[in-house]
Order: structure tokens, then sequence, then C-alpha cells
């Protein structure tokens, strides 16, 4: 994580993923200023060969 108005850092936002039922990160990150960005959606493919929940 960085500090606002950090220089070095020319972004208009910073993001993290966190799985829904880590309530430990959502905890820690929504302690950090972070809050959920509902309007974001994730898309993803399972590549041959791994489990359907998302496990190697």
């Amino acid at each position: 994580m960085t500090r606002a108005g950090d220089p070095r850092v020319r972004a208009r936002r910073a993001d993290g993923m966190v799985l829904r039922r880590n309530g430990t990160a959502h905890r820690a990150w929504g302690a950090a200023g972070y809050v959920p960005g509902e309007h974001w959606r994730r898309r993803v493919e399972p590549l041959p060969g791994n489990a359907p929940d998302g496990r190697f």
C-alpha cells in the first residue's frame, strides 16, 4: 500500500482483490480505508487441469 499524496504514484485509484469469504482480508483492507467497489466484477476462466473451485 502507498500513502495518499505520494508523488511517486500517479494513479487515480488503488485496489486489492479479496475473496468474498475472506473476512480477515476484508477487515484489513477496510481498516486501511478501502471500500468494496460493487460496480466492478472479476471475470475468470479456469485453465485446463485446474479444479472448478479455483484450486490448482
